[in-house]
């Protein structure tokens, strides 16, 4: 099977069969909104989907949303991986991910299609998160 940048969710495949997870999340209040939150192990490594999609009661509250890993990292640093942060009016965002032992919190390189380097995303930054705005994260890390 070849490997694709965005999972299709419900598959399964040689690297395991794709498990829903609950995170927690922090300076999001969830609302209305939806939540997809999928993970995969293969030995010691685990491939991560998340998206958070705005519903008209949910909000970025604080600088760096973050929400709580399916198992716990060996390592804390910048994550393998990627977040795209879209806006509904079509705009999107390249993001990155800071990852504890526990934790991925979201950060933009890009807001307001000015290059800034490893700014705060919050309520107001890239753009003023509103309903169907969404932030996604694709990313691998290892396991202790």
């Amino acid at each position: 099977m070849s490997s694709k940048l965005i999972p299709n969710l419900g598959a399964t495949s040689a690297a395991g069969n794709w498990v829903n997870w609950t995170p927690t999340l922090t300076n999001i209040t969830l609302g209305n909104g939806t939540v997809i939150a999928k993970y995969r192990q293969t030995g010691k490594s685990i491939e991560l989907f998340f998206r958070f999609t705005l519903g008209s009661t949910s909000s970025i509250t604080d600088s760096f949303p973050t929400f709580t890993l399916p198992i716990n990292s060996a390592y804390e640093s910048y994550a393998n991986g990627i977040a795209t942060l879209s806006d509904a009016n079509g705009s999107k965002f390249l993001g990155w991910v800071w990852m504890s032992a526990s934790s991925v919190w979201l950060g933009v390189s890009v807001a307001s299609a000015t290059y800034v380097y490893d700014s705060t995303t919050s309520a107001t930054v890239p753009f003023t998160w509103t309903s169907t705005d969404s932030f996604t994260v694709s990313m691998n890390y290892e396991v202790v």
